[in-house]
């Protein structure tokens, strides 16, 4: 068994990671020269155990936990973070992930009605999750990597899926740009898997697009007029207009929410975001009004449009797999999509509907 794995970051990570430490094959081509950072390192990094989805619920929950059991002090995973949050919907599966564990931090799971004094001295009416945390994309993607290490695993950066030759019912070959410059040809037992974020929206020619499509987001750095950010300063979210702010060293990182449908690789920030952002905060959080804006960037998520990411072999070509659609969920669901992904893989191509994978890619055909 071969995986051959395009890459955009830690989506792809996480699955080398759990098929290599299953006795597959791995070999992972890097989209990019700096390692998952194209994507992956441009994100707020906020862990948020609540989901409303009940079947990302689950997975996300176990992946915090995850990370939390494997920070060390040679390297911190996920910092903890009280986050306060008005939710939209109800999370579902709190209770039964309550039930299923006897993990001693499970508790830090469970959400709490309370209120919170703000900036400005106002009280904000909110849920608290103790379990709330700001990851580190650098530390998420080593870690993942070193797992995948201690496996038949291959990696080559800067290598780009140019092109795949189809038969019947198969992918036959690939071509790429970089380390392997001349491509090669796929046996019997060779799968290769799309994981390659908002690229996966124009995938070669040859493969049915699934309606994946990139949005771009965009996050700013605030610095208070009042000094230094307190090291207690806790996550804001408000899920209704999307708006979040959390600490970032003696500064804050914000964004109002933004989501603009863009081309896969339009990463530029727009130059008018600034003056949407200051109107939006200060409707969100009025304390942010006096904050200086310091530096803008843009960020790409990518959505299915059902919201649900795909995993699950392709419909029509029997040795190609999806692992994408991760809709800037892709690093706080990273230690359990790479799993959930994995026993589909080894289980091989089927016919399959929302109920056995409710992230299957037959349910757009």
């Amino acid at each position: 068994m071969h995986a051959i794995i395009i890459g955009a970051g830690v989506a792809g990570l996480s699955l080398a990671a759990s098929l290599a430490n299953r006795s597959v094959r791995v070999t992972l081509l890097e989209q990019e020269s700096a390692p998952g950072m194209y994507a992956s390192g441009r994100n707020a990094a906020i862990a948020r155990s609540y989901e409303s989805d009940p079947y990302l619920s689950m997975m996300v929950k176990e992946s915090i936990l995850t990370m939390y059991h494997r920070n060390s002090p040679q390297r911190e995973l996920i910092r903890q973070t009280d986050l306060w949050m008005e939710p939209l919907e109800y999370d579902y599966q709190e209770d039964s992930f309550l039930e299923m564990h006897s993990d001693a931090l499970k508790e830090n799971f469970r959400s709490q009605t309370g209120s919170v004094d703000l900036p400005d001295g106002s009280r904000w009416k909110a849920l608290r999750l103790a379990s709330g945390g700001i990851m580190d994309p650098g530390a998420i993607l080593q870690d993942l990597q070193e797992s995948a290490r201690q496996g038949n695993f291959t990696f080559m950066p800067n290598t780009k899926l140019a092109g795949v030759t189809i038969g019947d019912t198969s992918i036959t070959a690939i071509s790429t740009d970089g380390s392997y410059d001349s491509g090669f040809r796929l046996s019997g037992d060779d799968v290769l898997v799309l994981a390659t974020g908002s690229w996966a929206t124009s995938p070669p020619a040859g493969i049915t697009a699934l309606p994946l499509v990139p949005h771009k987001r965009h996050l700013f750095v605030l610095r208070s007029p009042h000094g230094p950010i307190s090291s207690d300063f806790p996550i804001y979210w408000k899920e209704n207009s999307e708006f979040y702010v959390r600490r970032e060293g003696p500064q804050l990182i914000a964004t109002h929410g933004d989501q603009t449908p863009v081309a896969c690789d339009d990463y530029a920030a727009d130059a008018s975001a600034g003056e949407r952002f200051s109107e939006a905060a200060c409707h969100a959080f009025p304390f942010l009004a006096d904050f200086q804006l310091v530096r803008h960037w843009a960020c790409l998520r990518t959505f299915p449009l059902d919201g649900r990411p795909v995993m699950g072999y392709d419909p029509h070509l029997a040795n190609l797999f999806w692992h994408a659609g991760f809709g800037g969920r892709g690093m706080s669901l990273a230690y359990a999509i790479g799993d959930y992904s994995a026993d589909l893989w080894l289980a091989g191509p089927r016919l399959e509907d929302e109920t056995i994978n409710p992230f299957t890619p037959h349910r757009f055909f």
